[in-house]
């Protein structure tokens, strides 16, 4: 440190006719310690060698104590990436995320605002969510709540870096809970996979990762019917759909299909391209439905007419979706149900035909 301040003396002296320059000299050599700064403001001698006015040195020491105040202030350490941080200006918390920063770290330390881990930092800014959080901090293993805040950047730089943030609520509380019945040997029961990945292939693929993530850092396998679910919360995020919706939405197709099989009195082959383009098809539709958007088919009247026993069972399904999400379901969109519903019915036959 002593070598550090004289080389920075040095550089002081040859820039005398720049006190400008000198206010970035101290600055960027901060880290050295409070000390350079005392010295420096209770040296006659610097004042007379760098020929400033008293006035304008004083105010280059201000700023310089001031700079060097406004570090972040250690609130908890969550894990070796992630810390919660006192704002230096705002006092508000602050979750920082970098390689190591937050290793070997304590509450009570200071971490300076340029360092050069940082690579995201987040605060919440809504009241509710705000209150939330304290929750979390306060009842959930700190780890968990490290872990979910990278997956939630990893989330914001691989799809988008605009999300709901709810999930630095909802998704460490879930992740416990998973990790709670992995090790307690409770299986996780999902009976919407094949939907999951079929209508979220993005949100899964990233999911994957997430379960990578949770396997390392905890020693735990994660299976499908968990990354699923995963998959829901991060499109939840993204979407700014809240997860009970995102769910229900999801339980919803799994209804229909089911009541298609019962109507048709066949299996729907999960992997038939037909399949995949109903459920995609049930899936805008319900996001139209609920963002109150129009369609326009005009083959409408032609589909009642040439395809009369599709297009009743459509008026039945789209009864189903109207009594779950209390709403209506447009002509033109029961219209388009009854042509994937054709080509999915239609599908075992042109099979057998190629046979």
């Amino acid at each position: 440190m002593h070598r550090q301040l004289t080389r920075d003396y040095r550089i002081i002296i040859m820039m005398r006719n720049e006190p400008i320059t000198i206010l970035l000299v101290l600055v960027k050599r901060r880290r050295a310690g409070k000390s350079l700064f005392i010295g420096v403001i209770f040296s006659s001698y610097f004042v007379k060698q760098t020929r400033l006015t008293s006035r304008r040195f004083a105010l280059i020491a201000w700023w310089c104590w001031v700079i060097n105040g406004h570090d972040y202030s250690i609130i908890r350490v969550f894990n070796h990436n992630v810390v919660l941080v006192e704002e230096p200006v705002t006092k508000s918390e602050v979750v920082l995320l970098g390689k190591g920063i937050g290793f070997g770290r304590k509450p009570g330390e200071k971490i300076v605002t340029d360092d050069p881990r940082l690579e995201k930092r987040f605060r919440l800014e809504n009241e509710t969510n705000k209150r939330q959080y304290q929750t979390v901090i306060d009842r959930l293993d700190h780890s968990v709540i490290g872990i979910a805040e990278e997956i939630i950047a990893l989330i914001t730089r691989e799809i988008t870096p605009q999300i709901n943030e709810h999930i630095h609520v909802a998704l460490p509380d879930h992740i416990q809970f998973a990790i709670y019945r992995l090790r307690n040997g409770l299986e996780i029961v999902n009976p919407f996979l094949f939907e999951i990945q079929t209508l979220h292939a993005q949100e899964f693929a990233l999911a994957k990762r997430a379960a990578e993530m949770i396997k390392q850092s905890f020693d735990i396998d994660v299976p499908e019917s968990e990354i699923g679910f995963l998959a829901l919360h991060i499109h939840s995020a993204v979407s700014y759909v809240p997860i009970t919706k995102t769910v229900q939405f999801t339980n919803l197709i799994g209804e229909l299909v089911q009541m298609i099989e019962a109507k048709s009195q066949q299996p729907i082959q999960r992997n038939s391209v037909d399949y995949v383009r109903l459920i995609t098809h049930l899936r805008f539709a319900l996001d139209r439905i609920r963002e109150g958007k129009p369609i326009v088919n005009p083959l409408l009247e032609r589909i009642k007419l040439t395809l009369p026993e599709q297009y009743e069972l459509a008026v039945q399904l789209a009864s189903h979706i109207a009594e779950r999400l209390e709403t209506t379901l447009p002509d033109d969109e029961v219209g388009y149900l009854a042509m994937h519903l054709f080509r999915l019915v239609q599908l075992p036959y042109r099979e057998k035909e190629n046979e």
